[in-house]
């Protein structure tokens, strides 16, 4: 078989090593494939199924390669056409695949497809279920709360009262009628008023695609014949990332396939809060008896300095798969620390070593909230970039937006949408009734706010009007500050958001004094955090959260708002895994870099990750 493997490479132009031919020419019924940082584990997938077709005659629409993000899937697709040609190689995500199934069973069963749930009639049936289980009003954390937690569920198959409340709601024992709720309106949203929803209409949110297939191929035998006869080889990647439903279907489908090959690396999972479930690859000898496990231990991105570090540090870990890798490359650049004074110094300081270093640079964080100042900053000197999408635009954080409406009114007196999204946030509390008499009053008598409001209610209005008066004789910074101090600070602790993003808010504003600036700066941040922001000029300096950097790198990166508030320490001994997850965050943000590694914290803040650097194992 090495011998085909070799003739193959030769033919195809692929160098590789004898580990990784190994992955190639593995013929057992299940292989997972532990790939450290930087092995090529991607370049290895491709080529296995370029050999499965090329030499060893396999149907390429008998080949399904499935990913974590259609981003990824269309890249392999591209990758592997633009050396073997076009193909019939089916490229997907498991939530496609799952889709594929649920249409095939409807259209077999002549069911109605159920209709994606909008997020207004989600945001509505959340407030409806909030105030019916817990007798209360809904507050701004409780729809992202609510919503995170049910796909959660649904992505670890929980079903038990047990399991809901005991993993997810401990202390108040909520979740589990609230989810049976959520559940009854899919299949009954007419009933529970969800809106824009027909008698007969039933609904599913992006979950429930996977969660039906799941079902359809557990219960519907000539259907699972169906997909397993289509699909004969199954090739996964990015295997860490997957949750335990999208391992069912994957282990379901391999039961009669001639062979399933998994590609994955226990230490870079780093989407436990998206239920990501690595346990699986930990286990895969359980899971898979006839198997076997075989390793790309090999890091062949970065200087070997950055790969001893990387290596040393992740070893603390203790739920891991045993593994240590090696560098390719020379050791030639040290590591670098960087201490500031404070965290704005920060960042100037790593742009400015940024911006010296040219092409092929990236500064990396955790937080999306630490792109706005880095961002603001480059934006002004005029200096190329390019923005990797964050996973949450910062401006449409539900607190940003409120500090972000009061600046406004203060702006604009006659600003009602601005009114109506700080009304009853900490500062004025008019009803809803007293909200809508503003309103007409406004268009009645070209009043502005604080004129309409005093006429409904002479108290609030008086006390607000006096409040916010105070705005027009402070700058940017200081008319955050008396907001907070007006009440906005209790409001942001009694509704439990983040105190965090106001300081970046706060930041901003300290460079913009003019509150008319201030905003116009801010829509044009705004509009610019929608997507990617792709610099015209090649190797432009990136900015990225180590999630979306993910699988990708950089000649030099600089790491930044490294602490104790972005990586915790273990502490949770129920789920030793998901405890150790931040360490693991740090190690796929580090090993981003080929050439050169800095990183930054900050006087104020403890970093306790650096002492495992120092000491590894």
């Amino acid at each position: 078989m090495m011998d085909m493997v070799d003739g193959f490479c030769s033919e195809y132009g692929y160098e590789l090593t004898s580990e990784q031919k190994e992955a190639v020419a593995s013929d057992t019924k299940a292989t997972l494939l532990l790939a450290v940082p930087g092995s090529g584990k991607t370049t290895v997938l491709l080529a296995r199924i370029g050999f499965q077709v090329k030499v060893l005659g396999i149907p390429e629409e008998r080949i399904l390669a499935v990913t974590y993000t259609r981003k990824a899937a269309e890249e392999m697709k591209t990758r592997y056409e633009s050396r073997f040609g076009k193909s019939r190689v089916v490229f997907k995500t498991i939530n496609a695949l799952s889709l594929e199934i649920y249409r095939t069973f409807c259209k077999v069963q002549k069911h109605p497809e159920r209709t994606l749930i909008t997020r207004e009639q989600s945001r509505r049936l959340v407030g409806r279920i909030i105030r019916k289980v817990e007798n209360r009003i809904a507050n701004v954390s409780d729809y992202e709360r609510l919503q995170s937690q049910i796909a959660f569920i649904k992505n670890m198959m929980y079903s038990t009262e047990d399991e809901i409340n005991g993993n997810l709601d401990p202390e108040n024992g909520y979740l589990y009628e609230e989810y049976m709720l959520y559940s009854k309106a899919m299949d009954h949203p007419y009933e529970m008023n969800v809106g824009n929803v027909g008698v007969d209409t039933r609904l599913m949110d992006y979950d429930d695609q996977m969660v039906n297939a799941y079902w359809i191929l557990t219960h519907s035998r000539s259907l699972l014949d169906h997909f397993c006869r289509k699909y004969r080889y199954i090739d996964v990647d990015e295997a860490q990332d997957n949750s335990k439903i999208q391992h069912e279907i994957i282990r379901i489908l391999s039961l009669r396939a001639e062979n399933m090959f998994m590609v994955g690396d226990d230490d870079q999972s780093i989407y436990g809060f998206r239920a990501a479930y690595p346990e699986i690859l930990l286990n895969f000898r359980k899971v898979y008896p006839e198997s076997v496990i075989l390793h790309l231990s090999r890091n062949f991105r970065s200087d070997g300095c950055i790969v001893a570090l990387a290596d040393r540090f992740i070893g603390n870990n203790k739920v891991r798969e045993e593994k240590r890798m090696v560098s390719h490359k020379p050791s030639r650049q040290k590591v670098t620390l960087i201490s500031s004074p404070d965290r704005h110094t920060q960042y100037r300081m790593a742009l400015s070593n940024a911006v010296r270093e040219g092409k092929g640079t990236a500064i990396l964080y955790r937080d999306n909230e630490s792109s706005v100042l880095l961002a603001y900053y480059l934006m002004k000197r005029g200096i190329e970039f390019t923005l990797r999408t964050p996973e949450a635009n910062f401006f449409d954080f539900i607190q940003v937006q409120e500090m972000l409406s009061y600046l406004k009114l203060a702006e604009n007196p006659y600003d009602m949408d601005s009114f109506r999204m700080i009304a009853r946030k900490g500062i004025v509390y008019p009803t809803r009734t007293e909200e809508e008499e503003m309103a007409l009053v406004m268009r009645q008598e070209g009043c502005d706010v604080f004129d309409a409001l005093e006429r409904v209610s002479s108290y609030k209005g008086k006390y607000f009007r006096e409040d916010m008066e105070i705005l027009k004789y402070l700058d940017t910074s200081s008319s955050i500050d008396h907001i907070m101090d007006s009440g906005y600070r209790m409001h942001i602790e009694r509704n439990e958001l983040s105190n965090y993003r106001m300081e970046t808010l706060h930041f901003l504003a300290e460079d913009i004094p003019d509150r008319h600036e201030f905003l116009s700066v801010v829509d044009t941040l705004r509009d610019s955090f929608r997507s990617d922001i792709t610099s015209r000029e090649e190797g432009a300096l990136t900015l990225s959260t180590v999630h979306s950097a993910k699988g990708l790198e950089w000649e030099n990166v600089h790491y930044i708002d490294l602490s104790d508030v972005c990586y915790p320490e273990p502490d949770d001994t129920s789920n030793p895994f998901l405890s150790e997850e931040y360490r693991r965050v740090f190690y796929v943000g580090i090993t981003r870099a080929k050439r050169h590694l800095t990183l930054y914290r900050y006087a104020g803040e403890e970093f306790s990750l650096l002492e495992l650097l120092r000491t590894g194992r």
